[in-house]
């Protein structure tokens, strides 16, 4: 989500459509092709601004002290989470999270992948297994970035697990 800005919005009087540029988005402005884009723009008499709101990163979601089931070293990587506690927390496939081992003290980063929904898989999978064994004990956490306006509506998905790794 951090994507989202800074952007630079660009109105000409020639055409009243409003144009967006977002740096990073797929296409890379260099400095010298970007130079020729303001002086054209410029002369066309087309006013630039530039959005420069800040981004803050906020929990978005927790699975709290959920045990690991399952590590397995050759696997290519990721955490295999039960697609209940998926559902529960709002996390999606692939998409990053963080793990705090509560057992060990370790901390890494990976990605979710979908476990057998019902089961209480936690697996921790490739070169993270070695920050993790069977029992532990872990917290998985996803952030996401919000505006200043979008801060006070924010409530994060905190979910809580029985012996089971099943949500309460």
């Amino acid at each position: 989500m951090s994507c989202r800005g800074p952007f630079i919005h660009v109105s000409c009087p020639s055409d009243p459509a409003r144009l967006t540029l977002v740096p990073g988005g797929g296409r890379r402005y260099f400095l010298p092709m970007w130079g020729a884009i303001h002086v054209w723009l410029q002369q066309n008499r087309c006013s630039i601004t530039r959005d420069t709101k800040m981004l803050r990163r906020f929990l978005r979601s927790k699975i709290h002290r959920v045990r690991v089931t399952q590590t397995d070293l050759e696997y290519v990587g990721s955490v295999t989470i039960d697609r209940d506690l998926m559902d529960a927390a709002g996390i999606a496939v692939n998409e990053q999270v963080d793990i705090y081992n509560i057992t060990t003290g370790s901390r890494f980063t990976t990605y979710a992948i979908e476990g057998e929904r019902g089961s209480g898989v936690i697996g921790v999978n490739g070169a993270a297994a070695h920050l993790a064994n069977v029992g532990d004990f872990v917290i998985v956490v996803a952030y996401c970035d919000l505006y200043e306006e979008e801060i006070a509506k924010h409530e994060p998905r905190i979910v809580l697990v029985d012996e089971q790794n099943c949500p309460k």
